[in-house]
């Protein structure tokens, strides 16, 4: 049987079950106004130590099956020491259910850890995503990630090999239309993620336990969308055994080649 996906529905299709949010332009100008208040206000607390910067095209194909690449540069913002990062990731996701995506993906990427230390990393990535209220206008979810990575120390040549688990939950809300499947939409996100060790880290600088990140999209078409977050996240870095927290900006552009049919 063939699953419709429900990403994707009509304008016509929507009901909102939040009539005040959706009616009233002074509660969307507030609550936008509050959300860039409060990350103005942690960038300020916590700073800037990393930008990154992200795009992805992506391919939905027999209305349930998703092909994506993306390509990620990250760099720390202190000219004192250097870190900078590059990497691609192909990704193919199936739209099982209405509630439940299964995803595929696996994660290309050099890093420069230090001035004299580099790493180069392969990282299948094995994904099941959790929509609450698909087709919704407030639109929780869920991801329960399991990752293999195989890194290799370049100056040294020596293989390590870490395996994690990663739960990553996030709610996003449109702020100035009905649905977050309309254009020209501004949207509000909010997403967490903790990270589970299952053996040893890598020798890496930036090891991830857990991050906090909001952000805010403009959708101005279905084939292109515009977002921008804070991170905070805690990180331990394995050269040298200390803990850290930085605080990050990220850019996203997201580009959809072809647009699914009815």
């Amino acid at each position: 049987m063939k699953c419709t996906n429900q990403r994707y529905p009509s304008k016509s299709g929507f009901k909102s079950e939040f009539p005040i949010l959706c009616g009233c332009p002074l509660l969307h100008r507030t609550l936008t106004i509050a959300a860039f208040v409060f990350c103005f206000n942690a960038a300020s607390a916590q700073g800037i130590n990393q930008f990154w910067t992200d795009y992805s095209a992506d391919y939905p194909f027999a209305n349930k099956y998703l092909a994506e690449i993306e390509a990620s540069y990250q760099t720390l913002t202190s000219d004192k020491d250097k870190w900078r990062s590059y990497s691609i990731t192909p990704d193919f996701e199936v739209n099982i259910t209405p509630h439940l995506d299964l995803m595929g993906q696996t994660l290309l990427s050099y890093t420069d850890q230090t001035a004299t230390y580099s790493s180069f990393e392969v990282r299948p990535i094995f994904i099941a995503k959790y929509y609450f209220t698909p087709g919704k206008r407030i639109d929780p979810r869920l991801s329960i990630k399991y990752e293999h990575r195989m890194f290799h120390e370049l100056d040294i040549d020596n293989w390590l090999i870490s395996n994690r688990v990663r739960l990553h939950g996030e709610v996003i809300v449109p702020i100035n239309r009905e649905s977050i499947f309309t254009d020209k939409l501004w949207y509000g996100m909010v997403e967490g993620e903790w990270f589970w060790l299952l053996d040893k880290n890598v020798k890496e600088r930036f090891v991830n336990i857990t991050f906090v990140r909001f952000g805010v999209g403009y959708r101005l078409s279905y084939n292109l969308r515009f977002e921008a977050f804070y991170l905070i996240q805690t990180t331990h870095n394995q050269l040298d055994g200390t803990d850290a927290m930085e605080g990050i900006v990220r850019i996203r552009i997201k580009h959809f080649l072809r647009k699914l049919g009815p």
